[in-house]
């Protein structure tokens, strides 16, 4: 099959240092409900663009020391509650204004929750007033996470030389995991020494495993009702391409991988099936897939998605088994996974971009979203086929493109 060449349905130019996040919801726009988009950029603007016309509607934030955006979702938080206020930051505004509250992680400084508001204004259609503040000291690509269905909030932290996570629950309460590479290595080791596999401890002290700074997290890793398992497990992958399945309520390291060649991880994206999640993984120079078995609670790697010479992905996001894949030269490409076979194949290619791809996520169509029944607010979940979405792809060229049809 000869992969088709992508060219976008509209580009967006001169987005300074490029789009390096992207958050759909739904708000009201002049009274009218709008499928819309929040778009970071490196030096801290939040701009908002329309699906329906995929324009774009405003700035809505500056931030005035440029920090550079990690990731865009909603606060479903009670700020009073789970936050510190900063009451010089505060602004009161009347509830009936109100479109929804989001949160904004600033690379290695802090999350900002700030409050929306609607603007009779055409220029400024919407406000954002600073409500609270979470720092942060964790100074890599690793992004906070808006867990909705276990109603938290996942934030990477760095203390005392040692990467942390710190959990804040909706009901009340926070939770702090420190993932020291120590502690990470002997809870591996303990795990397999009680597990019936061959197991050689002094082996693996030798990979050197957890190594450098926690560079992603990923909630989609627990098991679908049928197993019957009430489990709480995430995904957490480290800077030596260490990937792992960590176990929160016992604070287990439930199985690991690291690429026995390719030691610099940049990132990843995961599908789960009914027994397994598929994980797709970037290192330097190679792009490859590994899966985490529900029954068996181990990890195995499925096959090389794309090996690339001088060139490296650095953005990939899954869409039902359509992977799209970002190259730091601007090219982008589009696989199917046939999670049968576990192979890949190569549907699409873009060479639209002129320098590195900074995200990639699909969205919601308009055709999909005038059926919808998402209120104010509401993040959408993941279609199932790439056809009924749109790609988006953010680079540091500048660029802001959008793909149907895929």
């Amino acid at each position: 099959m000869t992969a088709r060449r992508l060219k976008p349905c509209f580009a967006h130019f001169g987005i300074e240092s490029g789009v390096s996040a992207l958050f759909q919801t739904i708000i009201q726009l002049d009274g009218v409900k709008e499928n819309v988009i929040f778009a970071g950029t490196n030096t801290g603007k939040c701009l908002l663009f329309s699906i329906r016309t995929s324009k774009l509607v405003a700035t809505v934030y500056e931030d005035p020391n440029s920090r550079q955006i990690m990731g865009i979702g909603e606060w479903s938080f009670s700020s009073e509650t789970q936050v510190d206020l900063d009451e010089n930051n505060g602004a009161s505004c009347s509830d009936e204004t109100k479109q929804l509250r989001i949160w904004i992680h600033f690379r290695g400084s802090a999350v900002e929750v700030f409050d929306c508001f609607a603007n009779s204004t055409q220029s400024q259609p919407l406000r954002l007033n600073m409500s609270c503040k979470i720092e942060t000291a964790h100074y890599s690509f690793c992004r906070a996470i808006s867990d909705r269905k276990n109603a938290r909030f996942i934030l990477p932290d760095y203390q005392n030389e040692s990467n942390m996570l710190r959990i804040r629950y909706k009901k009340g309460g926070e939770k702090c995991f420190a993932l020291s590479e120590e502690f990470l290595n002997n809870s591996f080791i303990k795990r397999m020494k009680s597990s019936n596999l061959k197991f050689d401890a002094e082996n693996a002290k030798q990979l050197r495993l957890f190594k450098g700074m926690l560079m992603a997290v990923d909630v989609n890793i627990n098991p679908p009702s049928h197993y019957k398992l009430d489990q709480d497990r995430i995904l957490l992958a480290f800077e030596d391409s260490t990937v792992a399945i960590f176990d929160m309520r016992t604070k287990e390291v439930i199985d690991c991988i690291k690429h026995p060649k390719h030691q610099q991880f940049i990132g990843l994206t995961s599908r789960a099936t009914d027994d397994f999640v598929y994980i797709a993984v970037s290192v330097m120079t190679q792009v490859y897939m590994m899966k985490y078995s529900f029954r068996e609670e181990q990890l195995s790697v499925s096959c090389v998605v794309k090996k690339c010479k001088s060139i490296n992905c650095s953005a990939l996001e899954f869409c039902g088994n359509t992977l799209a894949c970002g190259f730091n030269n601007g090219f982008a490409e589009v696989y199917r996974i046939d999670f049968g076979t576990e192979k890949a194949e190569t549907i699409a290619t873009s060479d639209f971009h002129e320098d590195s791809i900074q995200t990639i996520k699909w969205i919601m169509s308009s055709k999909c979203y005038e059926n919808s029944a998402l209120k104010i607010g509401e993040e959408k979940a993941n279609q199932a086929e790439s056809k009924t979405n749109l790609l988006l792809i953010g680079s540091s060229d500048g660029k802001l493109s959008f793909y149907d049809s895929v």
